[in-house]
């Protein structure tokens, strides 16, 4: 069923109904007499909107009153998502329903499409949520939109883990340009500012484009670490370059090559923090704690472990996490980019948001304070991505600008330095995190000891937040399917 009435056999069966109907037709009477026909004739995504602008067309024609009973669109959402979820398994229907996807690329087709019990989900954890703590914007609340944009989606998204990237281009019909451009710079802090001898030392490289000068200028530097990091790295890079290394680990796209070469910059930059930057094919503790949240012992045994995610790079202190990278592939075009940047590694950082909010016991104060890092690096290109949850239950995605690992010298200076700046105020970034943490603003640690001895936290009186868990894969269908084809976690 199109937008419009152009649809023959949609306006005839409006028509018929409208005709028929001795009482004063409406939308819920309607979707009740041909339920199967709407399942069968209608997106999942379509169902609200398209309905009732073709409702309302067809009473207009036909000069009719109507009321404003409408169905539940939700139910008739679930219905339709399991009837998709059968014919994607081989189950046989009668009619196979219509399965266009109404997502634009923006929305990253590779997720996985969404069952019911993940949709019912959704819901719960939107119903729980208060108004007086939402993330108000004029007279509507965002979460509110972005649970009604869930709702139409058939694959997962990242709404439906309530996290909000606004460049993404679907919420282009969903909020207004002002409403985005809050949603974008509310309480939006700067990028931590490079310490002035790490400046200087960049300062060294400006007009410079010849290689043999760039290697004489990388070897001035002093012992402060940051500026001994920027070092190291421009003179292991121009090195690459003089002998055109990166010119043929960029030709044959070997990942590993390129996180050994050009990447482990962003590990080495962690050095000095006691942190552990790992590529040792770790899974996000953040998120295998939510997929096994559950768990448990029944009469039958231990429910079976689900496997997490594994990012290409873990930052963690003492088990937590407070970042990671993903490698996503050759172009912003091919599947595994898509999904990685749009979708994996946004609830990745969700994850290790909502487990640094759980250290800080909820307190709201906290939240507001907390971000989390994340670098998507795709063969040469870089962007860094944070993630701050600025105001009500939303968890809002930030991404700066990106640049590409130069092949010519000539651009060392406006393509690979701001890199490398970018790494170290992701450190800075990282490090403030640490230090909030550590400071548990939401715990009163000058407790007593009870009266066996034991001591006790006075927690404190703050106001919490229970910010949303991301979205869990469904119960309804384990079975095993390519990363490809289905978003797993």
């Amino acid at each position: 069923m199109r937008d419009h009435l152009s649809d023959l056999e949609g306006f005839s069966v409006l028509r018929k109904y409208l005709e028929d109907s001795t009482n004063t037709p409406n939308l819920k009477d309607f979707a009740e007499r041909n339920e199967e026909w709407l399942l069968n004739n209608t997106n999942a995504a379509d169902f609200r909107r398209v309905w009732i602008k073709a409702f309302k067309e067809a009473a207009k024609r036909l000069k009719m009153k109507i009321s404003k009973e409408e169905p539940d669109w939700l139910d008739l959402t679930v219905k339709k998502l399991k009837k998709l979820s059968e014919v994607s398994q081989g189950s046989p229907t009668s009619t196979s329903p219509r399965q266009t996807s109404t997502l634009t690329q923006s929305s990253k087709a590779t997720s996985a499409p969404l069952m019911p019990d993940q949709v019912r989900a959704f819901k719960e954890k939107f119903d729980a949520m208060e108004n007086g703590s939402k993330w108000k914007i004029g007279d509507s609340y965002v979460e509110d939109k972005m649970f009604q944009f869930g709702l139409t989606c058939t694959h997962e998204h990242a709404c439906h883990s309530f996290v909000l990237d606004a460049e993404d281009e679907v919420w282009e019909k969903v909020f207004t340009k002002d409403e985005l451009k809050v949603i974008k710079e509310h309480r939006l802090q700067q990028l931590p500012r490079l310490k002035e001898e790490v400046q200087d030392f960049f300062r060294l490289f400006k007009g410079k484009t010849d290689l043999k000068e760039l290697r004489r200028v990388a070897r001035a530097a002093d012992e402060q670490f940051d500026v001994d990091w920027a070092q190291r790295m421009m003179i292991d890079l121009l090195v690459s370059y003089h002998y055109k290394v990166l010119d043929r680990i960029a030709a044959i796209n070997s990942e590993k090559d390129l996180i050994i070469r050009v990447w482990k910059a962003i590990d080495y930059a962690f050095d000095d923090t006691d942190m552990t930057a790992t590529r040792n094919d770790f899974a996000c503790t953040a998120t295998a704690e939510r997929l096994n949240a559950n768990r448990s012992i029944s009469g039958k045994g231990m429910d079976a472990w689900v496997a997490a995610w594994k990012p290409n790079l873990l930052l963690i202190k003492q088990e937590i996490e407070y970042g990671c990278a993903e490698h996503c592939g050759f172009n912003n075009a091919i599947k595994k980019e898509l999904f990685g940047k749009w979708l994996k590694l946004p609830k990745i950082m969700k994850d290790m948001f909502s487990r640094c909010c759980r250290k800080l016991d909820d307190d709201e104060d906290g939240i507001r304070r907390l971000k989390i890092v994340g670098f998507a690096h795709n063969h040469l290109r870089f962007q860094l991505l944070t993630m701050d949850s600025p105001a009500g239950y939303v968890c809002r995605v930030s991404k700066y600008k990106e640049y590409e690992v130069p092949l010519s010298a000539t651009k060392i200076e406006s393509q690979l330095i701001p890199i490398l700046q970018l790494i170290l105020k992701a450190k800075a970034l990282v490090k403030a995190n640490i230090v909030l943490l550590e400071n548990n603003p939401g715990t009163d640690t000058n407790g007593d000891a009870d009266e066996q001895g034991y001591f006790v936290h006075q927690h404190s009186s703050r106001p919490k937040l229970l910010l949303p868990a991301a979205m869990n894969p469904s119960s309804e269908n384990k079975k095993k399917r390519k990363l490809e084809s289905i978003v797993k976690n």
